[in-house]
């Protein structure tokens, strides 16, 4: 076939490449190479901005400007935000989060985030009483002290035991499996304070793993603490022999 006899190739249409303010992989993160300290980025102007500061650019992307040239602050000199202090609310919520973990059976272990993110090995110490509160970790201490006469709270000597078996429930396993256990109900008010210590917990950049003192084996690794969700209309805690569930209004 001649090249005056070959067909015409029909136009291909063009899609413009469209460039959103998104940051990639799954919106609002946390980025950890921007300095010594992890930086909360929502979109990408303000990614292009912390990398501006730093005179630092994306490698090998189109993208690759951040803006005109500035006065560079070398991150690495100034050192980590300090860590902030338990305020009275803070120690009062914990104080009592801890009694009442103790009378659902349950065990705690705190690990701090920002020493997961500087790559320090976990430490984590807590010391807690009716007058004071203290989580020490590799990065520091977060702490609160009542003043004299006042007290937290929460006497773990009085607290007792609710675990009495008052529904039947199912777990299921990754691959569709169903397990009967026994269920044990919580209270509003209980589910009220778990809920507001997960948030002074997050707010401190703390993180909990919760074990069952009935079936724990007593290696506090990961995989051997009890799988836990808590949104604000349901918790639900799940181990090998039991599970606490609460679902409703805990306002």
């Amino acid at each position: 076939m001649s090249d005056e006899t070959k067909p015409e190739t029909p136009d291909v249409p063009v899609t413009p490449a469209i460039h959103t303010d998104a940051m990639w992989d799954g919106g609002p993160q946390w980025v950890e190479h921007l300095g010594h300290e992890p930086v909360w980025v929502e979109t990408k102007a303000q990614y292009f901005e912390e990398l501006n500061k730093r005179g630092l650019r994306i490698k090998g992307m189109q993208e690759s400007s951040t803006g005109p040239e500035r006065l560079i602050v070398d991150p690495t000199s100034a050192p980590p935000a300090p860590i902030r202090d338990f305020s009275a609310d803070d120690a009062r919520a914990m104080r009592i989060a801890e009694v009442t973990l103790s009378r659902y059976g349950l065990l705690e272990a705190l690990s701090c985030d920002r020493c997961f993110t500087l790559n320090q090995p976990d430490g984590t110490r807590v010391e807690s009483s009716t007058s004071a509160m203290r989580v020490e970790c590799r990065c520091g201490v977060r702490q609160y002290r009542a003043p004299a006469g006042t007290d937290l709270g929460g006497s773990l000597a009085s607290s007792t035991l609710t675990l009495a078996d008052v529904t039947d429930g199912v777990a299921f396993s990754p691959d569709g499996a169903g397990k009967h256990l026994p269920t044990t109900l919580l209270t509003a008010e209980d589910a009220r304070v778990l809920l507001a210590y997960v948030r002074v917990l997050r707010s401190h950049r703390l993180s909990a793993r919760w074990f069952c003192r009935g079936c724990w084996d007593g290696r506090p690794i990961e995989g051997h603490d009890l799988q836990k969700a808590l949104t604000d209309d349901k918790i639900v805690m799940v181990c090998q022999c039991r599970i606490r569930f609460w679902q409703g209004v805990a306002h």
